[in-house]
């Protein structure tokens, strides 16, 4: 990147009012710099770091370089690790429409923005994806019945974490259940919080101290427990309180009645000596 510097002192113009704007442009200089020096960066080791560009075909097949490419949106890489979920959708039979968003062209490919939608030749919606300028903000996949299946909000994160995200499912009979997923090097892709929409839950108050309610809640699952947790609420600024995170102990079983998860949170954040078991009773180490 070049830049030609075509500034000249003018007559009867202040030195420190130059010297200023001298300083805005080499500050304005740097930060471009900067930013294009920030993508497809590699570590010490040669592995993928930071943020990196996707190329997509126009049928959204990725490829290697930008060449046969006509679409770019961003990811981001841990030490080689590529930090977020995407599938291909280079479908024949597909067909791609577009919510008329304005995608900016970076060396000639567009920069994914706006909302994209996959269909069938008979109308019928496969998935839509909303991003913006190149990052993704929303995914879901929809069952033949028209029915959501899958959604990914990428805005939602896990206790704030940055490349973080919240996936939601749905079963045959409509029921929800939520992940919080985060991608690690060591241990691959990581579900926190899974919770499927409870049938009752019993909730006991144990301690009030200000603004800050800690409970002790009961989850029931077809009439059956399968959850027990202590949380703690905070007041907002209006009349109700947040919704609440694990604080204290975490107790989980299976249908059959077996223990399947024991451990301790600390305000959200899970605390050393958690303890699985199989179905079958047999202790996990994980």
């Amino acid at each position: 990147m070049q830049f030609v510097l075509g500034w000249h002192l003018q007559r009867n113009q202040p030195m420190k009012t130059f010297i200023l704007q001298l300083k805005l442009l080499v500050l304005c200089c740097t930060s471009a710099l900067s930013q294009n020096t920030s993508i497809n960066q590699l570590d010490s080791l040669g592995k993928k770091h930071g943020k990196w560009e996707v190329y997509l075909t126009h049928q959204w097949k990725v490829v290697p370089d930008s060449v046969d490419a006509k679409y770019l949106w961003y990811t981001h890489y841990d030490h080689g690790t590529n930090l977020y979920l995407f599938g291909e959708w280079a479908v024949r039979f597909l067909k791609l429409t577009h919510d008329g968003s304005k995608e900016t062209l970076v060396n000639g490919l567009k920069v994914m923005n706006g909302k994209y939608t996959w269909t069938t030749r008979s109308g019928r919606v496969i998935s839509t994806h909303e991003l913006k300028y190149g990052h993704y903000v929303l995914y879901e996949d929809f069952k033949t019945d028209g029915r959501l299946h899958t959604k990914i909000d990428y805005t939602q994160k896990l206790w704030e974490q940055p490349h973080t995200y919240k996936m939601t499912t749905w079963d045959r009979k409509g029921r929800e259940e939520y992940f919080f997923h985060e991608k690690t090097k060591t241990k691959g892709w990581i579900a926190y919080q899974a919770v499927t929409q409870p049938d009752s839950i019993s909730s006991k108050v144990l301690k009030i101290s200000g603004d800050t309610v800690f409970t002790l809640e009961r989850w029931f699952y077809y009439g059956k427990l399968y959850n027990e947790v202590e949380k703690v609420y905070f007041k907002g600024k209006g009349k109700g309180f947040f919704d609440g995170m694990f604080h204290g102990k975490y107790l989980a079983w299976y249908g059959n009645g077996n223990r399947e998860h024991e451990g301790n949170y600390r305000f959200g954040q899970l605390e050393t000596g958690w303890q699985s078991w199989e179905i079958d009773g047999t202790f996990r180490i994980d």
